[in-house]
């Protein structure tokens, strides 16, 4: 991205690497009876050691991308950790991790014993609930969330309204 997220000033360069199919689960938890108290999220990201080292590889290849004499021309010298260490990019990794914000699956479709709802989107063992959105994906899909999200609505209002 022609973007810098290091909240220098000037003009910068991004390169993230995403972790699209992470092992690490959070939970999302009620925190009271009260419909309008917040619930309690805890992400657990980087709870698999396998996410941690996927990302630090990813770093380590963004790195090597990066330093490619045609882009160091253009890009300068990195303001990542020196030297590139495995420790090091560890650190930084768990320094500046951060969500890209589309969350999905805290209420995942499916007919096991984990779901949430099944597959027409019906809350199991709640009569007259259903849940309509990105929460019902069963897997992060490897793309924006968008797409998916329309057709879910789509779908979930044909549901519905009583259309199969």
């Amino acid at each position: 991205m022609l973007m810098d997220f290091t909240g220098e000033t000037g003009p910068g360069f991004t390169c993230l690497v995403t972790l699209l199919r992470p092992e690490s689960r959070g939970t999302l938890r009620l925190r009271s009876t009260d419909p309008a108290a917040r619930p309690v999220l805890d992400p657990r990201y980087l709870d698999r050691e396998a996410d941690h080292h996927l990302l630090v590889e990813g770093m380590r290849r963004a790195l090597d991308l990066c330093a490619a004499p045609v882009l160091r021309a253009y890009l300068g010298e990195p303001t990542t950790p020196s030297p590139v260490s495995d420790d090091a990019l560890s650190s930084h990794l768990r320094d500046n991790l951060i969500s890209m914000d589309h969350p999905a699956g805290s209420c995942r479709a499916g007919t096991d014993g984990d779901s949430v709802v099944d597959p027409t989107l019906k809350v199991h063992g709640v009569d007259g609930l259903s849940v309509v959105d990105s929460s019902v994906m069963p897997a992060l899909p490897r793309g924006n969330t968008h797409a998916p999200s329309v057709m879910i609505g789509e779908r979930g209002a044909d549901l519905l309204l009583g259309d199969p």
